[in-house]
């Protein structure tokens, strides 16, 4: 059995400025990519203004999310996406969620939720050394690649694409417009959250983003022609 068990086909392959598309390759991640994305990719991102993921460690997410989704029963998963440039894998985004996590709009349901979620930006990836990566092939559309991998995961494994998020206050009004334009609903600020210790850890401040059933069906069809 694979890892996405064969219901909803993962996305294969992503578009490129050039017009053609450069194929994909979604794994497990492993911590050799953890280690190459620390020294490789986080250290431009740091340089870059309103990510949300600035001066994260995936060394210790990978390890301590680990350690937490086992300890309450979460389930982790950490997930990479990436191309091959020669012999080269090349990480593209890393997308560490966990399962059987409660659904924000009723909590006796499950769903996954994502807790980090991050895409290489271009400008680490042309300057990656001894990897030559040519700008019009460099792959599009990550953020939300990653976001239907996320999906496409809570589908397959009977969550009928109940998927969650906390869109970083980092990344500001934009990050959450973004989730909003990518068909996330908001979990209303003056509802009451039951999710367990998190609700106590990061309390709802009107951040938190989720797809229903019905938003995740309609998530996946945009990304239907790039599964084959």
């Amino acid at each position: 059995m694979s890892f996405f068990k064969k219901k909803i086909a993962r996305v294969k392959k992503a578009p490129t400025k050039s017009g053609a598309t450069i194929p994909l390759h979604i794994s497990k991640m492993t911590l050799k990519q953890v280690r190459w994305w620390q020294a490789e990719i986080q250290p431009v991102i740091d340089e870059l203004p309103n990510r949300a993921d600035k001066y994260w460690n995936w060394v210790l997410i990978a390890a301590s999310t680990n350690v937490i989704g086992r300890l309450f029963t979460r389930k982790p998963t950490g997930i990479s996406i990436g191309i091959k440039i020669g012999q080269n894998f090349v990480p593209v985004a890393l997308l560490q969620l966990v399962s059987k996590f409660p659904y924000l709009k009723n909590p006796e349901q499950k769903s996954a939720f994502i807790w980090y979620l991050s895409v290489a930006p271009k400008e680490a990836l042309l300057q990656l050394e001894g990897i030559e990566i040519k700008e019009d092939l460099l792959p599009k559309r990550l953020g939300s690649i990653a976001l239907d991998t996320a999906v496409v995961y809570a589908m397959n494994h009977r969550y009928k694409g109940r998927t969650a998020l906390h869109a970083d206050e980092e990344g500001g009004d934009q990050l959450l417009d973004w989730y909003i334009a990518r068909g996330m609903q908001i979990f209303p600020k003056n509802d009451d959250l039951d999710i367990g210790i998190r609700s106590i850890i990061v309390p709802n401040d009107g951040r938190y983003c989720y797809y229903s059933e019905e938003g995740a069906r309609e998530e996946i069809k945009e990304f239907n022609p790039l599964r084959s």
